[in-house]
């Protein structure tokens, strides 16, 4: 039945008299709105205001006792342990710590509120006796200073006399007018009732249309006081008040990499909290409301988000060298298949022209033509193939063929019998291999 409820550290001091509720300042009576002292700070309320309960410690157990209202949310994080109290609010625990005088020396995060909040209390888990005391002097609200609730059962008091209206005193001394057909008529307080139905309010400015200046002399003096406010200009209206400007929206992303040290310092907070909400940056509980703090997080968010890009552009650059060195060894590899097939065709062409000779002596046999020359970026892609350790051509097996004319280890197993089958020529500089003897199968350990 008891369980969840606040400690109390023992019993109150005694109350002192009071004729009303320390809360709502409802008058107490005997009937319906009875007193009740509170079991913390001691001061008296009505049953409404010490609608809660704490546990008063005896000689064999606990007993339930009323709290008042001020009181309750105090004893409940003097109860609370560190993970509840780590749950709350800044500014509650900050509260808690003036109500009590409990003093800190050099507050930073949250668990410094925390850890002072714990060190006050004593060994039975209540606060110090001196803390209470504060409390019980300095820091209970006292609201029976304003005005009280009148009840049923409330004691009648001495009422001061009604103020009276000046405005209703009638005036004796009579307005001299100018015009007594304008003159308006005196007023009247007999009867409460209004005007006649048939009257008419007299204007309280006139102005003749056409009054000579003469007149007008000599009627000067005739007018009193009431007469020249009644006929002084009205004061211009007040200039309408021009709306703030909205304030400057929070910068992007690239203008904050854009932006030195000092810049990103002069960077209002809530400036800094937008360009942290806008990249989902998390701040968490550990940031405290300072400046330093929140340029510093943003500046190591604009610091990682351009490392991000320089990364982004290593890694495009790298995959964009690779793809040209992909395409350059698909065209070495063309361009040696598209020779091998023009050779080729000569040769077929020059072995049918040899198949039929002229009856004249025959013309010495044609010396073999050397290999053509590379280009210079041919021979650097085909050096850089062959020291990779791989097969030029299917670029999976480990290259185990030499070629002995030329010396390239270029070719594993399967594609030297696919090139002995085709081209017979080697894959980097196009060398003919005669027969498969001058193929050289090296073993590595």
């Amino acid at each position: 039945m008891s369980a969840g409820l606040p400690l109390l550290s023992g019993p109150p001091p005694q109350a002192p008299d009071s004729d009303a509720c320390r809360k709502c300042n409802k008058e107490f009576n005997m009937l319906f709105n009875r007193q009740k002292q509170c079991n913390h700070c001691g001061y008296l309320y009505c049953s409404t205001c010490t609608d809660y309960n704490a546990l008063m410690p005896r000689e064999h157990g606990y007993d339930t006792k009323p709290v008042c209202s001020f009181c309750i949310e105090l004893l409940t994080i003097t109860a609370a342990g560190k993970g509840a109290l780590k749950s709350f609010q800044m500014a509650k625990l900050k509260k808690y710590l003036a109500a009590y005088n409990i003093r800190t020396d050099r507050v930073v995060e949250k668990d410094d509120l925390v850890n002072a909040i714990l060190e006050a209390r004593s060994p039975n888990g209540c606060l110090r006796h001196e803390y209470e005391d504060y409390y019980r002097r300095h820091s209970v609200p006292d609201r029976t200073s304003g005005a009280r609730p009148r009840g049923v059962f409330s004691r009648p008091t001495n009422a001061p006399p009604p103020p009276v209206d000046s405005r209703r005193t009638p005036v004796n001394n009579r307005t001299t007018f100018a015009r007594p057909d304008l003159e308006p008529d005196p007023p009247h307080y007999a009867s409460p009732s209004g005007p006649p139905p048939n009257s008419r309010p007299a204007p309280r400015q006139s102005h003749p249309p056409h009054t000579p200046p003469s007149s007008s002399q000599a009627n000067s003096g005739q007018r009193p006081s009431s007469g020249s406010q009644n006929a002084s200009p009205r004061p211009p209206p007040p200039p309408p008040q021009a709306r703030p400007s909205p304030p400057p929206p929070p910068p992007t992303m690239e203008q904050l990499m854009e932006m030195t040290a000092e810049q990103v310092s002069s960077l209002s907070v809530s400036a800094l909290k937008a360009v942290m909400f806008a990249n989902h940056v998390n701040t968490g509980v550990g940031v405290l409301e300072k400046n330093d703090e929140r340029r510093d997080r943003a500046r190591r968010e604009a610091e990682e988000q351009c490392e991000r890009q320089r990364e982004e552009a290593r890694r495009t650059a790298h995959a964009e060298e690779l793809r040209r060195e992909q395409e350059e060894m698909d065209r070495v590899l063309a361009e040696s298949l598209r020779e091998h097939n023009e050779k080729e065709r000569r040769e077929d062409h020059s072995e049918a022209r040899t198949a039929t000779p002229p009856p004249s002596s025959p013309e010495p046999a044609a010396s073999p033509s050397p290999p053509p020359k590379m280009t210079p970026a041919a021979q650097s892609m085909a050096t850089q193939l062959e020291r990779t350790g791989l097969c030029v051509i299917c670029q999976d097996d480990e290259a185990n063929i030499a070629i002995v004319d030329c010396g390239h280890l270029c070719l594993c197993r399967g594609c030297s019998n696919i090139v002995m089958g085709a081209t017979r020529e080697c894959p980097l500089c196009r060398t003919r291999i005669v027969t498969e003897s001058r193929l050289l199968r090296i073993f590595r350990t």
